[in-house]
């Protein structure tokens, strides 16, 4: 009986003190001068578009085979012998020039957080009613958008938007950026209805109706809210033609609507996100990459309505657009929620011509709204 129990002594303390089991770890690639390129781990290509920077997901060994051909195809091919990946760390190597071509140096290993599976189910809700309570986090939302940009056609990036609702729940302004990547108006309406159902924060969808180009897609959705509502959702008169969130009709271009002045320097301003130094690296790579201001603009009013930025950030980003009236514009937008406003006059400094600055003191000086 006693060698029964010594027995069973041993062989739990033999399982409790097992070692977890490993995940397999991450590989991310990425050049220092925004040069797009193709990656080959083991001789399998891995991205199918040319990028400045790959993610290589469940590697479990611990050495692999790594190439890459660059978009340019007098850049040629390098390839690099034994590039280590640890399991449970994303392992970061950046591609640097040298004068004999290209080095891979392993910049740094970071553990990837594995989230533990709650005991229901979190992906989507099962009504109407069913409440997410969080969104998805910015890395994976950054994620998303990356897919969306790189996607050329609707039905590409209406597929990527399904398999996101299938798996995650999102917040107003992350619905609202997705829709505004379909060219579609038939798309954004559908996508939206969709949205809708799982929404962490129903009482803000106001903002996703303003990607809407008819009255007749807003009094659509809104028709849909009426039908499905959710129990934060403030009450409307859906049969008045109301043209908040659409900016015109095709049938009258004299519905114009009304603006909301936004003054994020308020309580809006503790929801936004800093721009760190890698990030702005990032941004600044990607207005480079733009072909016109047209491109330029519609970017950085989309990214300024998330993100918080210093006075020389802002300074920074005013240096790559081309025309003055598009500095003025975006010094406006930013100085509403800029962290350093006393430092602004770095801003003043990228405006060439005296009217301009004019213009931008009266706007810091008469209430700060845009």
């Amino acid at each position: 009986m006693n060698r029964i129990s010594t027995l069973l002594t041993l062989a739990l303390a033999f399982f409790c003190f097992l070692p977890s089991k490993a995940h397999p770890g991450q590989l991310v690639v990425q050049t220092t001068d925004g040069k797009k390129f193709f990656l080959m781990v083991d001789n399998r290509e891995q991205n199918h578009r040319p990028a400045s920077r790959v993610e290589v997901n469940d590697l479990g060994r611990m050495k692999y085979r790594v190439s890459v051909r660059f978009e340019n195809p007098r850049m040629g091919v390098f390839g690099w012998d034994d590039v280590q990946v640890r399991n449970d760390y994303r392992s970061i190597y950046h591609l640097v020039p040298t004068r004999r071509g290209y080095v891979l140096d392993l910049m740094r290993e970071e553990p990837i957080r594995r989230h533990q599976t709650p005991p229901r189910n979190p992906r989507r809700p099962s009504g109407p009613q069913a409440v997410c309570s969080e969104p998805m986090d910015r890395d994976e939302f950054q994620r998303v958008m990356t897919v969306l940009d790189r996607s050329t056609f609707d039905s590409d990036k209406m597929e990527v938007l399904k398999r996101t609702l299938s798996r995650k729940c999102v917040g107003s302004r992350q619905v609202r950026r997705m829709a505004q990547q379909l060219s579609h108006e038939s798309n954004k309406v559908k996508f939206a209805k969709k949205a809708w159902l799982q929404v962490t924060n129903p009482e803000s969808y106001e903002q996703v109706l303003e990607v809407f180009s008819f009255r007749s897609s807003v009094r659509e959705m809104r028709q849909f809210m009426y039908n499905n509502p959710r129990n934060t959702y403030p009450d409307h008169d859906y049969d008045q033609d109301d043209a908040r969130g659409g900016h015109y009709d095709q049938d009258d271009a004299s519905c114009q609507a009304p603006q909301q002045p936004r003054n994020p320097r308020g309580p809006r301003k503790a929801t936004l996100l800093t721009v760190d130094q890698e990030e702005m690296r990032f941004v600044v790579r990607k207005l480079r990459g733009m072909p016109n201001d047209f491109k330029r603009m519609d970017y950085l009013e989309h990214f300024l309505d998330d993100h918080a930025m210093t006075s020389n950030q802002v300074a920074r980003i005013m240096s790559n657009l081309d025309h003055e009236s598009n500095k003025v514009k975006i010094a406006k937008q930013a100085y509403t929620q800029v962290q350093d406003p006393h430092g602004y006059d770095v801003v003043l400094q990228q405006l060439q011509f005296q009217n301009s600055r004019r213009e931008l003191r009266a706007f810091i000086r008469n209430g700060n709204h845009f």
